[in-house]
């Protein structure tokens, strides 16, 4: 069965209704170049020189031979695009997706950092900050790589005005960021493919993922934590890639602080660490004009080294 692999990487802005032009799009959608099969197909908004012949770059318009869809995050968008083209394309209920895909949703499931709150009202964060001691960051439900958090360093910064809820944290000086892959299937089995260790800036935005061949022990005590909710999200009925966010600080684990119920950047590094046929890999952002994926206006390359 041949595939159709569509990089809608701006699922999070998808999931509000919002539009989202950022140029590290124009990028990503050429994902897909670095995992699907050679008899694959990927669609793409042009086709640009150096583009390999297989899997094969296709426009909107050049859609032929594939015979289902295989998007980064599930897409309502995408399935009435898939029904025009009659192809396969099966997702979760978008409901489902939204309420596992809220930073809220790790909280609100009894993952919470300690001292962490849902501010609703002008009245929620006066309350807070009476108990909560700077620094401390607000994050808004949907928001990836750490677009749409705000750090505040003093009280004296709240200048900053949130529409709707956000989550109110602590701010932690993290040792180190990680996630692990999972793929649900339709019957509700839930199987691991693996874990990255991640590097991230202050903000929370992505830089890099590591795969190394030595297991650290907070892996094990991340899965056993995070079991139940993974059970949980396969009763609300979703069904796909999924990745689970956590970091350890002050020698403590917080085994989950984001659910991304889509395809991520360690499952990218995953599946190239098997193409490759490695034990060890890094996958990172550099300033440069050759990576995995063609160049863009944006100025950086996504890299993989390998030992």
């Amino acid at each position: 069965m041949t595939i159709l692999h569509i990089a809608n990487t701006q699922f999070e802005s998808e999931l509000q209704g919002l539009q989202d032009n950022h140029p590290v799009h124009d990028q990503l959608q050429f994902l897909p170049f670095v995992y699907a099969n050679p008899e694959d197909s990927v669609l793409v908004n042009w086709l640009t020189p150096g583009l390999p012949k297989k899997p094969k770059g296709v426009g909107p318009n050049q859609i032929n031979g594939v015979t289902r869809v295989e998007s980064w995050g599930p897409s309502e968008k995408i399935k009435i695009f898939a029904r025009q083209h009659q192809l396969e394309y099966e997702i979760p209920p978008i409901e489902v997706v939204k309420t596992i895909a809220s930073k809220f949703y790790p909280f609100e499931q009894g993952y919470a950092m300690p001292g962490s709150s849902i501010l609703k009202t002008h009245a929620d964060m006066q309350h807070w900050l009476n108990h909560v001691k700077p620094p401390f960051v607000f994050k808004k439900p949907f928001a990836t790589a750490g677009r749409g958090h705000k750090i505040f360093k003093c009280k004296a910064a709240l200048h900053c005005d949130f529409k709707g809820s956000v989550l109110a944290e602590p701010w932690v000086s993290r040792d180190q960021d990680f996630s692990t892959q999972w793929n649900i299937d339709k019957s509700g089995k839930i199987t691991l493919f693996g874990w990255t260790l991640m590097d991230c800036n202050e903000f929370g935005k992505y830089r890099a993922s590591h795969i190394i061949k030595q297991q650290p022990a907070f892996i094990d005590a991340h899965i056993e934590a995070a079991w139940p909710l993974l059970q949980k999200i396969a009763t609300l009925g979703f069904f796909g890639q999924l990745g689970l966010d956590g970091f350890t600080y002050n020698d403590r684990l917080h085994p989950v602080c984001e659910v991304n119920p889509r395809k991520t950047m360690g499952w990218v590094a995953l599946k190239l660490c098997k193409k490759l046929q490695t034990q060890s890999l890094s996958m990172f952002y550099a300033r440069g004009e050759k990576g995995l994926l063609p160049t863009t206006p944006l100025g950086l390359q996504l890299t993989a080294l390998t030992p």
